[in-house]
């Protein structure tokens, strides 16, 4: 029926039927043809790809259901290149490329010129820069977790970790001996985060010198270099007398400026519990998180102080809009 009229029968000239069991076989059939294409272009020498690493796999392209991502290089032959298998697999399959909705994302930091470069060579339009993360920073944030996982967290690999390297020594005054990379990296995130993990008082096994238990950092590294350290002060339970603070012991180990905030500040809870609690220091909930440790060690560009003046708050919507 077509308009509420009957107009006979379709004929089929491609394609099958809609819910026919034998589409999704068909649909496999051709987008198999279409990756084949894209990774016999690495067996052109002329062909340069996506920057890889040497050791890894080759790769050119991902693809899910009929959305297909494909990874070049901005070189102009290669993009040709790569515009001749899909005119192929059009023409193969019948099936046509919808430029309209397609697009091409590039770095921003790229020379300007390679934009209109890349737009000739493939006839698509630009869709918008593509802010890559430094993997190095992903990397250090990572760390930081292992870090964090191996300082809070009572588990199997904390404790073969902790018996390998640590021994009888406090994880944070552990030299850089020899290790594993693994090891030797997560001992650099401690230099990093180790400040911004604060030891919440329970049963007080907080050591007093080389963990951040005040919130103002490990008070080794606080108190003036003269200053006499009590070396047989270790637990922050040794500074409580029964349900108060060891007065006597405060004049003795601390500043007057550190004392005064230890007792408006700290709290201590006086439980059972056999740890200290950890409270993460950069984020209010307290949890950690791989994002909030990237967003504090990640690098960041100078500021450009004239954004900064046009970007305030309280900019009117219609003229922020035309910025």
């Amino acid at each position: 029926m077509v308009n509420g009229q009957s107009s006979g029968f379709f004929k089929f000239t491609r394609g099958v039927k809609k819910g026919d069991p034998l589409s999704p076989a068909l649909f496999i059939l051709s987008a198999e043809l279409l990756s084949r294409l894209l990774n016999k272009l690495f067996e052109d020498k002329s062909f340069i790809g996506f920057g890889m690493p040497k050791w890894s796999e080759h790769l050119n392209h991902l693809a899910y259901d009929d959305d297909t991502i494909i990874f070049a290089s901005a070189h102009c032959l290669s993009l040709r290149k790569i515009t001749v298998v899909l005119g192929k697999y059009e023409k193969i399959s019948g099936q046509m490329i919808s430029k309209p909705k397609s697009s091409y994302y590039i770095y921003s930091k790229v020379a300007h010129g390679l934009f209109q470069a890349v737009g000739d060579s493939t006839g698509f339009p630009r869709g918008g820069w593509l802010g890559f993360r430094s993997l190095k920073d992903v990397s250090r944030a990572l760390f930081a977790k292992l870090w964090w996982r191996f300082r809070t967290t009572k588990s199997l690999w904390s404790n073969f970790m902790w018996n390998k390297y640590c021994m009888k020594e406090l994880p944070t005054v552990v030299q850089f001996r020899k290790g594993s990379k693994v090891w030797k990296q997560i001992l650099n995130a401690r230099e990093e985060v180790e400040h911004d993990i604060l030891w919440e008082m329970k049963s007080g096994t907080t050591n007093v010198w080389h963990e951040n238990w005040t919130g103002l950092g490990a008070l080794y590294h606080v108190l003036p270099e003269d200053f006499p350290i009590n070396e047989d002060l270790q637990e922050a339970a040794q500074l409580r007398q029964e349900e108060a603070w060891n007065d006597q012991l405060f004049d003795q180990s601390f500043t007057e400026e550190i004392t005064n905030h230890i007792r408006s500040s700290v709290q201590y809870e006086g439980s059972e519990d056999y740890w200290d609690g950890q409270y993460w220091m950069p984020i209010p909930s307290g949890k950690f998180s791989v994002s909030s440790a990237w967003q504090m060690l990640r690098h960041r560009a100078d500021t450009n102080q004239e954004y900064k003046l046009m970007w305030i708050k309280g900019v009117p919507f219609k003229i922020s809009f035309f910025l």
